[in-house]
């Protein structure tokens, strides 16, 4: 019930698709939430339009047709530019009165864009809003293509007007009426209750409505299962790699039933669920824990981390002379350059936090020059040590000079 996918009067989509974790739109959310004494959230359909036209994107004057993902799969199957009502209530605020966009803050949106020169306007570019049992038109032979090449499926079939998730979850919990409500728990997770009038101007409750067209004031964030579907997606690779039965349909239930064994506290673990960003608490971006959650990824990351002191305790022009330093044979104080040397180590890009960067030849021996390594401790970036470990780790292409060769050993 949200999001920005833009088309020209030829059906060519004009932008990338937009969602809810695209937090690119404080901008013009706040200048549209003053504007109009409501909220508009940053996912909201109307908040990508006018951060575009802020940003003055270059495929605004093509504009013909601004829809949700549901919407323009509708679209698609029936050729019919229309909405449900709760799916059009994440595109721009409701007039529940009159079951359809607000008549008064769609003349302000047009004020607001009348010097940009568009030959278009709010009305002509939206979908038309329908209620639940509206005809939203009929599955045509160009749709029931697209859904099955083989022809089996045919055409003429009714549709009704597309919603949302949000509108699935309160039909499907029966929280439809004035003073019910539940929660939608998901990549993202919000929880609404069916309200009997228009809330006041609060940052943190947007004013949706049921696919009847009753107000709902929703609490809605950007983050919730990412997490815990990542570490999943870990364990079951871990899973098959031991041979086992890697079901996730299996692992869930156990990881969450195990969760009721825990400590309250949690044992003092704390976990920082922000895959993305979240207005909610005023992030504007994410990090996420596991952003590639591969066994062939994580693993050689945890590699990186293991030995990082120890590497930047050998000097640079140390020879590998035990009677010298007092440090043994030099293979064994190289190993941890040698070892993510290794091309298998895959990209040290998956630890990367503070952008910092540095480059230097790598082991003088084999000849193996180093790739720039991003240093993902930035409280440690600023000592030389520390400067030392970003440039030691992954290789590169040749650098312009061949390094020199090792030092032979003293007789």
């Amino acid at each position: 019930m949200h999001g920005y996918l833009p088309f020209d009067r030829d059906g060519n989509q004009l932008a990338e698709f937009r969602t809810w974790r695209n937090t690119i739109t404080g901008e013009a959310a706040g200048i549209l939430s003053r504007e109009f004494a409501f909220n508009v959230p940053q996912r909201w359909s109307i908040a990508h339009l006018y951060q575009a036209i802020l940003n003055g994107e270059i495929h605004l004057p093509r504009l013909d047709y601004l829809i949700t993902l549901c919407g323009y799969i509708h679209w698609r199957l029936t050729g019919q530019r229309v909405i449900g009502i709760g799916e059009a209530s994440g595109m721009f605020p409701i007039d529940s009165t009159v079951m359809d966009f607000d008549t008064g803050m769609a003349e302000k949106f047009d004020a607001l864009i009348a010097d940009k020169g568009f030959d278009w306007n709010f009305r002509s570019i939206m979908p038309k809003v329908l209620c639940t049992g509206d005809d939203a038109g009929v599955l045509t032979a160009e749709g029931a293509a697209f859904l099955d090449p083989t022809g089996i499926l045919q055409p003429g079939i009714p549709m009704v007007p597309p919603e949302g998730d949000a509108g699935t979850g309160m039909v499907a919990t029966n929280s439809v009426r004035v003073k019910t409500g539940n929660v939608s728990a998901g990549t993202s997770d919000f929880a609404m209750v069916v309200v009997d009038h228009k809330l006041g101007v609060h940052e943190e409750i947007d004013m949706v409505t049921t696919p009847a067209g009753a107000p709902v004031a929703m609490v809605h964030c950007n983050n919730c299962t990412s997490d815990i579907n990542a570490w999943v997606e870990l364990f079951a690779q871990f899973a098959a790699a031991m041979g086992m039965d890697a079901d996730k349909s299996k692992i869930f239930p156990v990881l969450f039933n195990l969760a009721l064994e825990g400590d309250t506290d949690c044992g003092g673990l704390l976990s920082y669920n922000y895959y993305s960003g979240e207005h909610i608490t005023g992030l504007d971006e994410g990090r996420p824990p596991l952003s590639a959650p591969s066994r062939q990824q994580i693993r050689p990351a945890q590699l990186h981390a293991d030995a990082p002191a120890v590497c930047a305790g050998i000097p640079e022009d140390w020879s590998g002379h035990s009677d010298r330093r007092g440090a043994g044979d030099h293979r064994q104080a190289l190993w941890p350059r040698q070892l993510l040397q290794d091309p298998r180590c895959g990209s040290a890009d998956a630890v990367c936090g503070c952008g910092r960067t540095g480059v230097r030849h790598g082991d003088r021996r084999r000849r193996r020059p180093l790739r720039q390594w991003r240093c993902w401790q930035p409280t440690v970036c600023g000592s030389p040590k520390a400067s030392r470990w970003r440039t030691i780790w992954t290789r590169s292409s040749p650098p312009p000079n061949p390094p020199p060769s090792w030092p032979r050993k003293r007789t």
